[in-house]
């Protein structure tokens, strides 16, 4: 979540279905967008959370360090062998 535009937590956290312990621990989502969906995430980082948040988000929204793994990653793919 760290380098990510509000704009994109907030997008995503009024998207979600919120599991009901969440939803009762944060009724006020605009008040407490990180704290919530830091909570979020550790509850679902079994069930593809923070995937779901990152494919929610344009490019320019995800972190630069992620999109430089991306493309060390692709790069290392396409190199010969």
């Amino acid at each position: 979540m760290k380098n990510t535009p509000q704009v994109a937590l907030e997008r995503f956290a009024t998207a979600l279905q919120w599991p009901l312990h969440l939803k009762l621990k944060y009724p006020d989502l605009k008040k407490d967008t990180t704290a919530a969906l830091s909570d979020y995430f550790g509850w679902s980082k079994g069930n593809w959370g923070a995937a779901d948040y990152l494919a929610q988000c344009a490019e320019a929204e995800m972190p630069v360090w992620l999109r430089q793994v991306c493309s060390e990653l692709k790069a290392a793919c396409e190199q010969p062998t």
